[in-house]
């Protein structure tokens, strides 16, 4: 991968290169210690990187932080499909880097990130993207019933059928107003240094749906105060089932994925920590 950029690129050969990253969509390489190349691994991530590098110019300066440029783009006729951008300052925001933090400094963020919520949310791509809907939903549901539910015990099944019943059939979960969302609001995408927020990276989940559903990320990793000052700085509307969508379903149905991506990639790991955040999170042994 990184010798088709120094073949591309032979003017970035001097600086070299380390991989930090083989995750679920992309492989990422860091050249120089300036700049960020990712590969996305499926025509999916190609075609989610090429969504990214259509939107992010539209928000760029208009957000409260800094989000990658993409410097560096594969050509039509390449092969091999990357993106490159400067490297954004800052570490991921992770729930032990959270916990360090002093009150003030939390503060700081839940306004920063209810800012950069309330300029996403309220911007309108010039493409279009994928609209998440009930549909979709009701066939994620399917698709555990067939792959996951050989893998939990009754209970865990009975639990799961449950929450996706409460969800489907309120006819209030799916009154809201489909929004620009970030579509993966986790630690390793926001970025921190000295207590601010620097960056927001990653954006290969954009797409349109359901506004509560970039809070989800914010709940696990910090928690419900947290998340909630962050929805006091979050300046859209917001309907009466929003924190319930955010805290029950969104919340409850999230370890799934792993446990899916695990079943299709062969990945035991990713299905044993998919597990493993269902149980701990509902509270079964």
């Amino acid at each position: 991968m990184i010798e088709h950029i120094f073949h591309k690129h032979p003017e970035l050969r001097h600086e070299g290169a380390r991989a930090i990253s083989h995750g679920w969509a992309n492989q990422v390489w860091i050249v120089g210690e300036r700049l960020v190349f990712r590969f996305p691994r499926t025509p999916l991530g190609q075609r989610e990187l090429w969504q990214e590098a259509q939107v992010l110019p539209e928000l760029a300066g208009r957000l409260p932080v800094q989000v990658p440029e993409f410097l560096y783009r594969s050509a039509p006729e390449d092969e091999i499909v990357y993106a490159g951008y400067r490297q954004i300052n800052g570490t991921p925001l992770t729930a032990e880097l959270f916990s360090r933090l002093t009150s003030a400094e939390k503060m700081n963020l839940a306004v920063t990130i209810g800012s950069f919520l309330t300029t996403l949310h309220m911007h309108t791509p010039n493409i279009e993207l994928p609209t998440v809907k009930k549909a979709d939903w009701e066939v994620f549901f399917r698709e555990i019933e067939t792959k996951a539910f050989p893998l939990l015990n009754r209970e865990e099944q009975v639990w799961t059928q449950e929450i996706f019943d409460k969800f489907l059939e309120d006819p209030a979960n799916f009154t809201y107003r489909p929004r620009l969302l970030h579509g993966d609001l986790s630690a390793e995408h926001l970025l921190v240094q000295d207590g601010k927020l620097t960056g927001v990276i990653d954006f290969g989940d954009l797409r349109i749906g359901d506004p509560a559903y970039d809070f989800v990320g914010l709940y696990v990793e910090y928690g419900a105060d947290f998340t909630r000052e962050v929805l006091a700085h979050y300046e859209l509307p917001h309907d009466g089932t929003f924190w319930q969508r955010v805290s029950g379903f969104y919340a409850g149905r999230l370890p799934f994925h792993s446990i899916l991506y695990g079943v299709d990639t062969g990945s035991e790991s990713h299905v044993q920590a998919g597990l493993h955040n269902l149980r701990k999170g509902v509270g079964f042994p």
